[in-house]
């Protein structure tokens, strides 16, 4: 779960590509794509709700 927060506030910021994404974290392409699918293009929002609250926050893969 943590890993999808964190991608989808780099997502939500729009700053980096899904591989600029990938290289930065580590996460999976597809969970990068199942991410931008939930946080753009589902009505449920949930990831929008709570996003606005929070600055982003980056960090390298460990």
């Amino acid at each position: 779960m943590k890993e999808r927060w964190l991608v989808a506030q780099l997502l939500h910021d729009g700053k980096l590509s899904y591989r600029q994404i990938h290289d930065e974290t580590g996460v999976s392409i597809a969970t990068i794509t199942r991410v931008a699918r939930f946080l753009f293009h589902e009505n449920n929002a949930g990831y929008k709700s709570v996003l606005p609250e929070k600055k982003s926050t980056k960090c390298k893969k460990s």
